[in-house]
């Protein structure tokens, strides 16, 4: 696993405050809030830490990009595929997914002849840092697989990179040549921090 460094601070809450990427994030997660009344305020703020996780890994791998790659955002990354599956795609009950197929969180792509390819397939988990079990990884990789096989002129030599939260730890996770674990240099206990000063706030909770 490739881990991240420099755990001890949360300079990158408010450099992500002062983002157009955040404005837009709360503005889209209040009306995902308002469309779903009956969802609890907990679940509101496991949601939306999760895709605030999704946002703030994006922005730090996007920094690090090397020549000739490209990174699609969540947003991006759901437009493309929702391209790729075609209109019968049906809305699911989260903020970044459709149900007539899997996506992922990001597309990683490299330019070459004829356009770009895509090297990798992209995963923000904010998995809690006492995580003890590899199901998520290798559901990861079976949806992945059934992706490659689906489409292998596009995805048939793509890799598969999962991204954590710095200190998660899997128990003997089986992983493939093709598959990666990795990390941004924060706690899910930081994100989920910064995720409660920024989730959209109602009058009252509605339990289902």
């Amino acid at each position: 696993m490739i881990e991240a460094q420099n755990p001890n601070h949360d300079g990158f809450s408010e450099q992500f405050k002062s983002t157009s990427r955040c404005a837009t994030l709360l503005e889209t997660s209040e009306a995902f809030l308002k469309a779903r009344p009956k969802l609890t305020d907990e679940r509101f703020l496991q949601l939306f830490t999760g895709r605030l996780f999704e946002e703030l890994a994006f922005l730090n791998f996007f920094d690090t990009l090397g020549p000739g790659l490209k990174l699609l955002d969540p947003t991006e990354t759901l437009q493309a595929f929702r391209n790729l599956y075609g209109d019968g795609a049906s809305p699911r009950k989260a903020f970044q997914e459709f149900g007539d197929g899997y996506v992922p969180d990001g597309l990683l792509l490299r330019a070459g002849d004829g356009g770009y390819k895509v090297v990798s397939l992209i995963e923000y988990s904010a998995q809690k840092s006492d995580k003890t079990d590899d199901n998520y990884v290798r559901d990861k990789r079976k949806r992945v697989m059934v992706l490659r096989q689906r489409y292998p002129q596009i995805f048939g030599k793509s890799g598969l990179d999962i991204i954590l939260p710095l200190g998660t730890r899997f128990h003997s996770p089986r992983l493939d040549g093709q598959t990666s674990l990795g990390s941004v240099p924060y706690t899910y206990d930081q994100v989920r921090r910064l995720a409660s000063e920024l989730v959209p706030k109602r009058s009252a909770t509605v339990v289902v």
